[in-house]
């Protein structure tokens, strides 16, 4: 798990969130789904990628989360 890196609201019930992989994290892993929790480690939002991402240590890929409520 990662901790968030920015919230921003786009607009009225609209909010985005972002996290960073460094470049030490997940190294070796193939990315090709990830998901949003919360506090109480609760499912929020789920994306699977249409082409994985093999990490490495020479990227550092943000992603993020756009939530309408």
């Amino acid at each position: 798990t990662k901790p968030i890196d920015a919230v921003d609201f786009l607009s009225p019930f609209v909010v985005r969130v972002a996290f960073t992989l460094a470049n030490d994290d997940a190294n070796g892993y193939i990315l090709s789904e990830f998901g949003l929790f919360s506090g109480g480690n609760a499912l929020i939002t789920r994306k699977v990628r249409a082409v994985s991402i093999n990490k490495t240590s020479d990227f550092s890929p943000t992603f993020t989360h756009r939530i309408r409520f």
